[in-house]
């Protein structure tokens, strides 16, 4: 057996503090009876606690939503109003939805006799998780043709108990004649979506059409362009350049934050960039070349 003294200096080691309460150093000496009988305590943190809609203060106006398994948040954004940028774009967008002969139908709708009634089919998705393989995901972000434009749906769970809840009101948007566009949503977005959907019980009926951009980005853009990442689409095909953007990668730990403290300030952020990929979506479809071949990109601008 370790002596009692030499463990606790193990542990004060490995907290690389001393440790609360620790009685005089004797050698020999066995620990009391009472010390013996004490039950260990574990080390695993608290459960985060559920973050009510008042700490949200920092994040873009969103409204409480209830769902067959409890309420989320929903941040609902104008996408012609963004921004300067963003003006006009849903009526190009629908022009090359409308228009059977437009380069969207040359290059996507009619690869694999693939057929759209209009823009009301059109469901882009784009998810921010707590990581990469089956972990909860605690943001949906959905565009849609809402009446006479795009318009940006953010489902946000604001504590990991609320995940059920995007989930099955990101469900009640699907339908069999949904075109669910995404960028390398064929093997991250849609996978990740059925398996969460799958491990809460929630039925997502999707059996339509899903076109996936970083494929026809690779197809139209690939020889001109250093990689086709989206930013880099983004970059030299939309002309704009994201300024102060939080990368990627930070967001699940800005998440995690989140949740152990209440402040919603990076979670603006991480909405912000959530509905700019959407946005960027709609953007590249507008600017799809008539003749692949020619395809080009542009001068670069940067994104105030």
């Amino acid at each position: 057996m370790v002596p009692p003294n030499d463990l606790l200096k193990r542990m004060e080691a490995l907290n690389r503090r001393p440790l609360k309460d620790r009685a005089p150093e004797r050698k020999d000496a066995d620990p009391p009876p009472e010390d013996r009988e004490r039950p260990r305590r574990s080390a695993r943190p608290p459960q985060a606690p559920v973050m009510p809609t008042a700490t949200l203060g920092d994040m873009p106006t969103g409204v409480e939503v209830q769902s067959d398994a409890g309420p989320a948040l929903l941040v609902t954004t104008d996408v012609d109003t963004y921004d300067a940028d963003c003006a006009g774009l849903s009526a190009k967008f629908r022009e090359q939805v409308d228009d059977r002969e437009s380069p969207f139908h040359r290059n996507v709708a009619r690869r694999g006799e693939l057929n759209i009634r209009g823009v009301e089919d059109v469901l882009f998705v784009d998810l921010e998780t707590t990581g990469l393989s089956n972990t909860p995901v605690f943001l949906i972000g959905a565009m849609v043709w809402d009446g006479s434009a795009l318009s940006v749906r953010q489902y946000f769970a604001r504590s990991l108990d609320e995940e059920r809840a995007i989930l099955s009101l990101f469900a009640e948007l699907l339908s069999p004649a949904t075109w669910l566009v995404t960028f390398n949503g064929k093997s991250f977005d849609w996978p990740f979506v059925q398996n969460r959907a799958y491990r809460h019980g929630v039925d997502v009926p999707f059996h339509g059409t899903h076109v996936d951009l970083l494929h026809v980005g690779r197809r139209v853009w690939g020889d001109n362009l250093p990689n086709c990442r989206l930013q880099t689409l983004e970059r030299f095909i939309c002309d704009r350049t994201r300024v102060g953007d939080i990368p990627s990668s930070e967001i699940p730990a800005a998440y995690r934050r989140f949740t152990r403290t209440g402040d919603a300030s990076e979670m603006a952020s991480v909405l912000e960039h959530n509905a700019l990929d959407l946005i960027t979506l709609a953007d590249l479809i507008t600017r799809l070349p008539a003749d692949v071949a020619r395809a080009a990109p542009r001068r670069r601008r940067a994104r105030r």
